[in-house]
């Protein structure tokens, strides 16, 4: 399967709910701010938990929810992360699918299948995602309130079976016109970030659910590395 560009910054759509997961949401130029009667103190006890963060090692569920199916799209996923912005990010048992992307440099993205890796410039990534509204994926990390509405528009928070729902949109215009809102399920006494929706404009959701998260463990440098071994590499 080739992955254009576009379809790319679908992909970087997906482990952006396992960046979430740390509460670590990249920033964009825009600023907009909740609402006032909106009671936001669950975010930031959320983003303050974990605020301090250095690395994450993150098991989740990927489910995916179409029109034109009856049963929804089930595989694991596992995804490594390094402050500010190094990732490891792959879906499927064995895995189907890598991207890593070390800070600051090109992003690679591993069809193990197929054997092909398709290289895409940070120089390129960043460029292409300003033009689509993407921009947020590429920026850095916020460790504050301030820096997560630069990127959420925060419409409610509500008690909800056993949850704080946060209901978000993105701030981007162009991003927006992709994902409709994104709604994180916080844990009402650890306020930890349980799962994601995300829903798309063509009627898709997207769900993430974390099975387990080891905040501040040690990573290998070798768990970003790219496997290049017998593989075909396609500059992008």
């Amino acid at each position: 399967m080739t992955i254009s560009m576009t379809n790319n910054m679908t992909l970087r759509r997906s482990f952006l709910c396992c960046l979430l997961t740390t509460a670590l949401s990249q920033v964009t130029t825009n600023t907009l701010v909740a609402a006032p009667e909106v009671s936001i103190e669950p975010v930031k006890k959320w983003i303050e938990k974990q605020a301090a963060m250095k690395t994450a090692i993150v098991k989740f569920t990927q489910e995916r929810r179409l029109r034109t199916l009856k049963k929804p799209i089930v595989k694991e996923g596992k995804f490594w992360f390094r402050a500010p912005s190094t990732f490891r990010w792959e879906i499927g048992e064995p895995a189907e699918m890598i991207a890593v992307q070390k800070e600051n440099e090109d992003l690679f993205v591993v069809k193990v299948k197929d054997k092909e890796i398709d290289q895409y410039p940070y120089a390129k990534i960043v460029e292409e995602g300003n033009q689509n509204g993407l921009s947020f994926l590429e920026s850095g990390f916020p460790r504050d309130l301030t820096a997560f509405q630069k990127n959420f528009s925060i419409l409610s928070v509500k008690e909800s079976q056993g949850f704080f729902e946060v209901q978000t949109k993105l701030t981007d215009r162009r991003a927006s016109l992709g994902c409709r809102k994104i709604v994180f399920f916080l844990d009402l006494k650890t306020y930890e970030l349980r799962h994601v929706h995300l829903y798309f404009r063509d009627g898709s959701v997207m769900t993430n659910r974390f099975q387990s998260v080891q905040s501040n463990a040690s990573i290998a440098d070798s768990t970003f590395s790219v496997p290049t071994d017998g593989f075909t590499i396609n500059q992008k």
